[in-house]
């Protein structure tokens, strides 16, 4: 080949083209799929767990009660201002759960609202502690053994089973 016409060739050639490079911004279709799922995704999570804390603060306020009712039970032991202030915590959890005629109950009736909420049956102490030694001038009642068996149903009772 002529040296003449390879010099004009050559010069005609151009250097290869490189793609350039990919780049993140616009996204593609996947990707703004899984940022909306994950989005909406951690919403539904934190709004569950905002409903999830405030359906259960009667539960955190009811056991404060139900501890600062042993604690003056344990400087002053009176068992029958226990048993008053359970009562009146218990009564108004029913209270905060929406049922006013539970909380209006009393005596076997009273024991009844109190056991269908529980998962855990109530010893017979207790059910004696709720129903007749609270009206007694002189009550006999365990009172640690009937405050642990109180703070287990508040924390553990079905609550909003209605709602």
């Amino acid at each position: 080949m002529n040296p003449d016409l390879q010099s004009i060739l050559a010069e005609q050639l151009r250097d290869i083209a490189m793609p350039s490079a990919i780049q993140w911004w616009p996204l593609a279709m996947g990707w703004w799929i899984v940022i909306t799922l994950t989005v909406i995704a951690l919403s539904s999570l934190v709004f569950w767990l905002i409903r999830r804390h405030r359906r259960n603060r009667y539960r955190v306020i009811a056991l404060e009660q139900f501890q600062l009712a042993i604690q003056t039970w344990r400087k002053n032991p009176e068992p029958d201002v226990y048993l008053k202030q359970s009562n009146q915590t218990l009564k108004r959890v029913f209270v905060s759960l929406g049922e006013q005629h539970v909380a209006a109950d009393y005596g076997t009736q009273w024991i009844k609202g109190l056991t269908e909420r529980a998962k855990h049956p109530l010893s017979q102490s207790t059910v004696e502690a709720l129903t007749t030694e609270c009206y007694k001038p002189r009550p006999k009642v365990a009172i640690e053994q009937l405050h642990q068996e109180l703070t287990l149903w508040i924390r553990s009772h079905k609550g909003y089973a209605n709602v």
